[in-house]
């Protein structure tokens, strides 16, 4: 695979307009350091719209307050030509204005930064994850352009024309005897020339998809490039192994699911466990750690709300005689296998819960699928004393970043009881969980392979302890402070219509001077006084909760860092 940097910065072009000497100068830095062409606009004419279609850039950063020609009104005119509609612009400004971000959306730019939260390095690395498909290409075609040119014109034109029916008698000739050398080292040449791509599963494709992801573990940032094919995506899609089949049982799907995790042909997963290992090599990470790393990926790709969406829209699971009958049949809710999870950069619990299976298998750790009904996730293999549920797994939260193996999501928090685990090697029985206060009320459990066990929850399942205890502090605490200003908002309404009366009583008192209408006014007065002080303690105890809040907070955050 061909790095961004090792492509020649002339295949790229980026348009900076702005106002500011300083900015333009430690942005130009940035890009021509990530090998970039870069072309600053400091005093932007007003026929900005004619540079551009004249430089025919990749990408364009706007500043969107210059002088002379304001850089929404800009952006939509370039999003009107033909010529210029496709090129990518990124607003950049020095004021916080929220509308800024509106009209973003609505008169052409594709995105608006302040340049106060984001580098130039995060914007650089931005475009390069938005311009790699035209950048492959260009690349490619600059290739092929080499190619095609470089034999025909070491020819004079007269040579060529005087000796121009032998010259093409000996083509036609040599294309006769090449034609079949072509086809036996095929493969030689075709992985020579396709050295930058991965090796397509199945077949090869045409139609590549690049994609970079990005991540955090351990305060480290991470990022990974890959290629993959549409032509494979689809392939993956189609294949009747996820196909949710009426009254088939959740287990036998699940066992065709995995068995055909990642076809034959396929190194998609290979690529990216390699790419994932020289990353934790070149941290010096163990293999548990490494396993970490690659949890945290996984867990990096977003969440499919529109899915989710739609599954909830589905029929749900029947269970019967130990174990659940699929009743839906709605494409939508069907899993996803791990290429079409890394090619859409989303999924749901189940798609991450896959792609991260296929993924620690490959890393030759012992794992499983947890099944709760309503939430899915990977298992890894981990000491039985340290293990979630007693049943011998971690259980490892996917669908979002920073749990760690082993962290529980509060809501499935509540399985106290220990769990025992079946004889089976594909699936166990469910277990049923007594607590009422469950949102899952039984669990299964499906082994999928068997492999190394993951120790490292040995040294963090003290912390894990005590995050999780600070956890339940800071529910409790922010139940108490929830009553409190609940109580605070009724006293302060009582106080309100206690006014209304105070000033009809005091407003009839004046008018007709009668003592007793005085006498009662005290008493109200004493009343709204002492709702006063009822307000003031409770207040007073609300903060009091709120700084212990705080305090929990810096607690639990330094714990969770020295992790």
């Amino acid at each position: 695979m061909v790095k961004l940097g090792a492509i020649p910065k002339k295949y790229f072009k980026i348009l900076h307009f702005e106002d500011s000497h300083k900015i333009t100068k430690i942005y130009r830095e940035a890009f021509i350091k990530a090998g970039f062409g870069y072309k600053k606009f400091t005093y932007p004419p007003v026929n900005l719209i004619k540079i551009v279609r004249k430089e025919k850039p990749d990408y364009i950063i706007m500043d969107t307050s210059m002088p002379k020609m304001d850089g929404f009104a800009a952006s939509k005119m370039l999003k009107e030509y033909d010529d210029t509609k496709h090129i990518p612009i990124l607003g950049l400004s020095d004021i916080d204005n929220s509308v800024g971000i509106r009209w973003a959306l609505n008169l052409g730019l594709d995105d608006y930064w302040q340049h106060k939260d984001h580098t130039p390095q995060e914007i650089v690395k931005k475009i390069i994850s938005t311009l790699q498909p035209t950048l492959l290409r260009k690349y490619d075609q600059g290739i092929a352009k080499k190619t095609v040119v470089s034999a025909p014109f070491v020819l004079s034109m007269r040579i060529y024309l005087r000796y121009k029916k032998v010259i093409i008698r000996l083509i036609v000739f040599l294309v006769l005897i090449t034609g079949p050398l072509i086809l036996l080292f095929g493969n030689y040449f075709g992985t020579r020339v396709n050295e930058y791509l991965i090796t397509s599963p199945i077949n090869f494709g045409v139609t590549i998809r690049p994609a970079t992801f990005y991540w955090n573990y351990k305060g480290e940032e991470y990022s990974i490039s890959e290629n993959f094919y549409k032509e494979v995506y689809v392939k993956y899609k189609n294949h009747p192994a996820k196909f949710y089949n009426y009254g088939t049982k959740i287990s036998k799907y699940y066992e065709q699911f995995i068995n055909n995790i990642v076809l034959e042909g396929d190194n998609s997963i290979t690529e990216i466990v390699k790419l994932l290992k020289e990353e934790g090599n070149n941290k010096q990470l163990n293999s548990d750690e490494i396993v970490e790393l690659a949890v945290a990926f996984v867990q990096s790709i977003p969440y499919d709300v529109e899915k989710r969406e739609a599954i909830l829209k589905a029929p749900a699971y029947y269970f019967a005689e130990q174990d659940r009958i699929i009743l839906s049949q709605v494409e939508s809710s069907w899993p996803k296998f791990p290429y079409e999870t890394l090619y859409e950069q989303k999924g749901v619990c189940t798609d991450k819960t896959f792609l991260a299976i296929a993924i620690l298998q490959q890393l030759d750790y012992g794992i499983a699928l947890i099944d709760l009904g309503e939430h899915t996730a990977p298992g890894i293999k981990c000491p039985e004393d340290y293990s979630t549920f007693s049943t011998g797994y971690c259980f490892i939260e996917v669908t979002s970043p920073g749990y760690l193996i082993g962290e529980l999501p509060s809501s499935i928090d509540n399985f106290e009881q220990p769990l025992e685990k079946s004889a089976s090697s594909l699936i166990s029985k469910p277990w049923d969980i007594e607590s009422e206060d469950s949102l899952y009320q039984e669990i299964f459990i499906y082994e999928v392979s068997k492999g190394k066990e993951y120790n490292e929850i040995i040294n963090n399942m003290p912390a894990l302890s005590a995050m999780k205890e600070i956890e339940r502090e800071c529910d409790a605490k922010n139940k108490l402070l929830h009553d409190l200003m609940n109580k605070i908002e009724v006293l302060k309404q009582e106080e309100t219509d206690l006014k209304i009366v105070l000033d009809e009583y005091y407003n009839t008192f004046l008018s007709t001077g009668n003592i007793e209408v005085f006498y009662q006014y005290e008493d109200i007065l004493h009343q709204d006084q002492q709702l006063k002080e009822n307000i003031e303690e409770i207040d007073n105890q609300a903060e009091e909760i709120i700084s212990e809040l705080y305090e929990h907070i810096e607690e639990y955050k330094t714990i969770r860092e020295q992790l």
